[in-house]
């Protein structure tokens, strides 16, 4: 493949990274208000908390292996 289509795609997985990332946090935030408005116990809200950080972590890591995979080979390619 050229060096600019790999590019193309490690920057299409960008943004992917960031909308998953930014509809989990949203997920999360909506999640952890509703929980506070119920009146849920704090414990059980920061649970939920940390859930989701590990969850979006998760997913972060994986995409940015994939990521700066694409990149690094796209790069550094003849």
């Amino acid at each position: 493949m050229s060096k600019t289509r790999e590019l193309l795609i490690a920057t299409a997985s960008l943004l992917i990274l960031v909308i998953i990332m930014v509809v989990v946090m949203m997920g999360g935030f909506l999640i952890t208000q509703g929980l506070m408005r119920v009146g849920v116990g704090y414990e059980f809200f920061s649970y939920v908390g940390y859930m989701v950080m590990g969850i979006s972590t998760g997913i972060s890591l994986g995409f940015g292996y994939v990521i700066a995979k694409r990149l690094f080979d796209a790069l550094f390619s003849k």
